[in-house]
Formats: C-alpha cells, structure tokens, sequence
C-alpha cells in the first residue's frame, strides 16, 4: 500500500491540492461543484436549503472556498458545521417501538460540500487501505455484490461436498459507539499526517445534536462518541475504523457491509469445522469489546450448509436475514421469494383500491417505483430459485401489469411491450452480465467479483475475442447452478461485437436487442 501524509511535503501537497482544486470550482469551471448541490436533501439546523446555496453558486464559491482552505490551514473545523440534527428513520415492525427507529444526522448543506472536498482528497489512501471484503460505501460496490460474493463461496464450498458454517455478528449501535481517540489513533498508524489527523480531530470533537420529531426540537446535548450517520465523511471513517479486524480473523472467511459481519468457513469434519468457526468468533467478540463496540453474543446468528449428524455447540438457524434477503441453508430461496410476493401482494392490493382514481401513466410510475424493485432486488444472488419460484414471480409481474393497464385479455409479451419492458429472467441474465462487464471493463468492481472471472488464455488464434473461462462444476445443485458458471456462460454465447463493446452504455443498449 502507498502511504501517504506521511511527509511535511505530502502534507503540503495535500493542503495544496485542496485549496487549487476550490479555486478551480470556483475560476475555472465557473462554481461547478457548488452548482451540482442535491436539492432534494434537507436543510440543517441553520435552515440553509440546497437550493439556495445551488442558485448562488457564483456568489458563495469565493467565500465558501476561502473558509474551507482557512480551516484546512488552521486544521480547525467550523464549529457551526458540527451541529446535527437527528432524523428517526422508521425500519420495520412496530411503529411505537423506539428500537425500530434508525437515527440519521441532517448536516448543514455548506458541510457536506466541505465533507465531499475532504472525502475526496484522500479518496486513494482511504481505499488502499481496506481489506477487499469490506464493501459498505465503496464505488462499484452494494449489497449485490456482497451477498453474490457470501452465495458464491457457499455454492463452492457445497460442490465440494463440504459442511458450511456462517455466523451473522450483532453489533449495536455501531456508528454511535466509536471511541474518538482509538479512531485517530488508527488514523495516524495507516499513514495520516499530523496535521490532517489534528483536523479530523477537530471534526469529531465539539460535535452537539438535536433530535426534531415533526415540529418538535429537543435540546442540544453534546456527542463524545461515534461519526454521524449521513455524513459523507461518517462511513469512510467507520470503514477504517473496522478494517483492522480483518488483520485478527486469518484463517476463516470475514465479510463485513458496514455493521452487517458474517464470519463462516468450510470442512468435510464438523467437529474441527465448529472449534475453528469458535476460535476466530471469540478473537472477533474481543476485537470488539476492545474497540469499544457494543456486541451481543447472545443475538448472533448461525446457519449450517449441508446435511450432518453432528449437533453444534451453538444454536443452528435454517435460514438467515442478511442485507435485505432472507438466504436458507438449502440456497433455494424459497423462503425469500415468498416474502418478495408478500411485500408486491401488498403494494398491488394499494394500487388496486385507487386504480379507478388514478391514470395509467401515473399507475405505471407507481410499478417502477415500488413494485418492480422488489422484484429485481439482488436478483442475481436468487436468480437460481425453483423453475416453481421464477414461474411465480413472472405471474405476479403479470397481475401487476394488468392492474396498470387495466388490460384483462392482453399476453404477457404485449403487457411488457405497452411498459417497454421485458420479463423478470430476461432483466436478470441482462443484470449478470452487465457486472461481467464492469468486472472485466471498470477498475471500481469489487476485486471478490473480478476473481470470479478469467478470460480464456490459448496459443491459437480463434475469431471469438473476449471468452471467459469455464470452472468445471461438481454437482449441478451447487455448480452448475453457481453464477460464476452461469455468467461466463451466457456471455460466451454474446455475439462478438457484444462483448468486445467497452463502454457500460453502449454494451447495455446492445443487450436490449438481446431475448435470453
């Protein structure tokens, strides 16, 4: 890893680096960056709308950079910025319950501009130094790729014939509970210079908050703990903060998105396969008492893969909540896509009470916002569901459009032809090799994905270009059923000019042409 502010000259270099590109905003690209504010964010506690500061640009830029390079140069954070004022964002279950809320800091607008500048300029330390298997808040990164890395190495480890074990951690609090000292402290021994470090500190200390509820305010109590929660700069620190957990965990498999861990491994001897999975489950428990987190032994949760008479030591769960998706030990998603109906039964049934009040255009928008994200949500990772399963997804994609149209007797084909559209299988074989192609074409794909994927190596000249490899599967349950098998095959059998396409844009458009 390349460090950098390690230097007087790379501090130097930093400081430089900032205070020329807000002077660029501001001369050369005529207040760009300040003009690219999101309106659609809220204000903070000083009222000040995005929308404002987005009008203004031209005026403000010259102000507004010459605060942010004075406090880059005192290594002093404006005291205003601190303030944040917290949102309770409703997640599930039961409304009146407070442990169902998840609280979300609402920052001036003027520092997440500063937060943005700052995020950027150490963009390359901040990414050189995180383990591969850290995919929160990363570019190119999501919940997809996460759970398609977990699902992959499930699916390999079973067509191998060995047991599975996966333990889902349980933090609390996770973002509210991190020692600022322990955070700069990691900060400087990665490579942050002093000065840099002494503003960071200066962004965690002094930091007070509120809580509005409607148009109520609570008073202002100071925060001695933990990065705020929609910041820019909160998830990156919180990224670095838990990187070095990965330097404890050697010899299992630890995948971490954000405060969502999952530790699990692979044996055909279940007895060493638990003292194993136990050993590095304590060594992580420690970590995070020693870090100061907050964890709950008790609340973690264990899946075993494969069939074995060998009773664990832990308690064992047939299926397991992971980022969204409800995955069982049998990794045939039943359970998973009988909650996806649930939730699309619901929303249809919404749509149904009101569709003689409302138009079909507006129906329509209704569908693509609220319906059909249910039904591609990380579609990849349970694209190898029972042929029962797929048959009931694209039946109810089928009920829905008809209530959108209000068309009875119309096909599925012409349903999906009137929503310039195509079914659910073919969206997702288009979703599969859409991420081949930012594996092979774009630097920000997780390095997890890119290890899936080869092209095919000869000394003979062939007319196909671009080939990938095949692994050769097993078991056809877990091998043949795998996505790195299924992907590489289906874009094998892409047309030349298809996969010799570079840009994502221009690769997309050809793939509509396409009928899988």
């Amino acid at each position: 890893m390349e460090r950098v502010f390690t230097t007087t000259q790379a501090l130097r270099l930093f400081k430089r680096t900032l205070v020329q590109k807000v002077k660029k905003i501001v001369l050369a690209f005529n207040s760009e960056f300040l003009s690219n504010v999101n309106t659609k964010k809220s204000c903070g506690h000083d009222m000040l709308p995005p929308r404002l500061i987005k009008e203004s640009s031209r005026a403000v830029a010259g102000p507004v950079a010459k605060i942010l390079n004075t406090s880059i140069g005192h290594s002093r954070y404006p005291s205003r910025w601190k303030m944040g004022q917290g949102k309770p964002l409703f997640k599930r279950d039961e409304e009146l319950d407070k442990r169902n809320y998840r609280p979300v800091t609402v920052l001036p607008c003027l520092n997440n501009i500063f937060e943005r500048l700052l995020s950027a300029q150490i963009q390359d330390f901040y990414q050189g130094l995180l383990s591969d298997f850290v995919s929160a808040y990363r570019k190119g990164h999501s919940c997809e790729t996460a759970l398609l890395k977990l699902t992959e190495d499930w699916r390999a480890c079973r067509d191998r014939k060995e047991l599975v074990v996966v333990v889902s951690m349980d933090l609390s609090k996770a973002f509210d509970t991190i020692p600022h000292p322990l955070l700069l402290a990691k900060l400087k021994a990665y490579g942050l210079s002093d000065s840099a470090c002494a503003l960071f500190a200066d962004y965690l200390n002094g930091r007070t908050q509120r809580v509005k509820v409607g148009d109520s305010f609570s008073g202002w109590q100071t925060v001695t703990r933990g990065v705020p929660q929609g910041s820019v700069l909160g998830p990156m620190l919180f990224n670095i903060f838990l990187n070095d957990l990965f330097y404890h965990i050697k010899d299992v498999n630890l995948h971490a998105y954000a405060d969502d861990e999952q530790l699990y491994d692979s044996d055909v001897d279940p007895r060493a396969l638990e003292q194993r999975i136990l050993h590095h489950l304590q060594t992580a428990n420690q970590w995070y008492t020693e870090n100061g987190m907050i964890v709950n032994p008790d609340k973690h949760h264990a899946m075993v893969l494969g069939t074995t008479d060998y009773k664990f030591s832990f308690p064992v769960e047939d299926s397991l909540d992971l980022l969204g998706m409800t995955i069982d030990n049998q990794l045939n998603f039943n359970k998973h896509v009988s909650l996806v109906c649930k939730k699309v039964n619901n929303q249809l049934n919404v749509m149904i009470r009101f569709r003689n009040l409302i138009c079909t255009a507006t129906k329509l928008k209704l569908y693509n916002a609220f319906i059909l994200p249910h039904l591609q949500y990380c579609s990849t990772v349970w694209h190898f569901c029972s042929a029962r399963n797929r048959d009931k997804l694209e039946s109810l994609n089928k009920r829905a459009l008809r209530v959108v149209f209000n068309d009875k007797v119309s096909s599925y084909q012409q349903l999906l032809y009137k929503s310039e559209g195509s079914n659910l299988y073919n969206r997702r074989i288009q979703n599969m090799l859409i991420t081949i192609h930012k594996c092979l074409n774009c630097n920000s794909s997780p390095k997890y994905l890119k290890d899936m994927f080869s092209l095919r190596q000869s000394e003979y000249s062939f007319r196909k270009t671009n080939i990938l490899s095949l692994c050769k599967p097993v078991t056809s349950t877990y091998g043949l059923n795998s996505f790195r098998y299924f992907a590489s095959k289906n874009w094998n059998s892409l047309p030349d000019n298809v996969r010799s396409e570079s840009t994502l844009s221009g690769f997309r458009r050809l793939l509509e042409a396409i009928s899988f």
